[in-house]
């Protein structure tokens, strides 16, 4: 795969993402919250993984603080899933989900986690 190929790949994926979390239909109620807080719509302001340093720093304190049905997607309502908890070892431990979401669910935190690293190498 070329680095062109790769980048594409990445930007497809993002949007996907992008699309599932922040759709009426889809969306969990936690993203869908943050959409109408924020005052932007990522799905329409986000081109490309390089885009990603738009969003705010995502704060521990959400998956510490937000009760975990708050990010199930509308998409999976009624379908099972699990909690895991961090084991703490940067701070207070975090909840997270899993389930029959695992994938989609490790997207959203591979997603959160690089908004996170490249706000903090962008703003210092």
């Amino acid at each position: 795969m070329t680095p062109e190929e790769a980048k594409e790949n990445l930007d497809k994926q993002l949007h996907e993402i992008l699309n599932w979390h922040f759709s009426e239909d889809t969306g969990s109620p936690f993203w869908l919250d943050w959409k109408k807080t924020s005052g932007w719509d990522p799905r329409e302001e986000i081109k490309s993984f390089e885009d990603i340093h738009k969003f705010d720093h995502f704060q521990d304190e959400w998956l510490r603080d937000e009760k975990n049905e708050r990010f199930v997607p509308k998409g999976m309502d009624g379908r099972p899933f699990n909690i895991f908890e961090t084991g703490g070892t940067t701070g207070l431990p975090k909840q997270g989900l899993v389930g029959m979401t695992t994938n989609m669910i490790m997207r959203c935190f591979l997603i959160l986690y690089l908004m996170s690293t490249f706000h903090e190498e962008l703003t210092g």
